[in-house]
């Protein structure tokens, strides 16, 4: 059985946890910069805004994108959260 104190100090703890993804949260969303996130090869979906709208990116969708900025590099499919 889990004392007080383990109690208090695992309830501290995700709090603390929670506090600091709020925080980082915020500072993404005040950036105002595109958030991507990547789902894999471009290869793998070939409708990469449908599948993006169809897992719940509904406001911004997704697209191809070069995974490097160099020519010729593979594209992949990444979702768009904020802009």
């Amino acid at each position: 059985m889990e004392s007080k104190k383990d109690t208090f100090s695992i309830k501290s703890s995700l709090l603390i946890a929670l506090f600091c993804m709020a925080l980082l949260t915020a500072s993404v969303l005040v950036a105002g910069e595109d958030v991507w996130v990547y789902q894999g090869p471009c290869s793998q979906f070939p409708d990469c805004n449908k599948h993006c709208v169809e897992i719940g990116y509904r406001q911004l969708g997704g697209k191809c994108v070069p995974l490097k900025r160099e020519k010729g590099s593979p594209l992949v499919c990444v979702c768009l959260v904020h802009s």
